[in-house]
C-alpha cells in the first residue's frame, strides 16, 4: 500500500470512525466489493505475512495521529480465495483525535452516514463541543 493517497484515505477513515461513533474498515475489498487482498502490500514489508501489515498499520496511525488511537483499533485478517482482507473494527475515541496530512497540517475528520467530512472553524468548535 506504498501509494500515499491510500494510506491517507485508510488514515482519514479511521479518524473519522474514532471522532464519531465507531465503525468498521475493510482493506483489501474494491470500491465494487471486489476482494483484493493485501498480499500486494507485503512486497513494501520486511515479512511478507499479516502480522508485518498489521505492524505497518499500527505504525502508520500512530505517526498521522496518535499511539493512544491505535488502543482503539482490533484488526482482524480473514482469509478468502482471492486474497486476505484486513478488517478494522475501530471504537469511538473519548477525545478529539486529528490527522497530520503531507504537509504537517492537523485535520479533523467525523463520518456522517457513509462520508467521511473534515470540521473545521466554528463547526468543529461545535462538534467537539457536543461529542466530547
Amino acid at each position: 500500500m506504498k501509494d500515499p493517497r491510500v494510506e491517507w484515505a485508510v488514515v482519514k477513515s479511521i479518524c473519522a470512525f474514532l471522532n464519531s461513533d465507531g465503525g468498521t474498515l475493510l482493506v483489501g475489498v474494491g470500491d465494487k466489493g471486489a476482494i483484493i487482498g493485501i498480499e500486494e502490500d507485503y512486497e513494501f514489508l520486511k515479512s511478507a505475512d499479516s502480522d508485518r501489515w498489521s505492524l505497518w498499520l499500527t505504525d502508520l496511525i500512530g505517526q498521522m495521529t496518535d499511539h493512544v488511537a491505535i488502543t482503539y483499533l482490533d484488526i482482524t485478517f480473514i482469509k478468502f480465495e482471492g486474497g486476505t482482507v484486513a478488517w478494522i473494527d475501530v471504537k469511538p475515541s473519548i477525545n478529539p483525535v486529528f490527522a497530520t496530512d503531507k504537509d504537517k497540517h492537523k485535520v479533523f475528520f467525523v463520518r456522517t452516514n457513509n462520508s467521511t467530512n473534515i470540521l473545521e472553524g466554528r463547526e468543529l468548535i461545535d462538534y467537539l463541543e457536543k461529542r466530547f
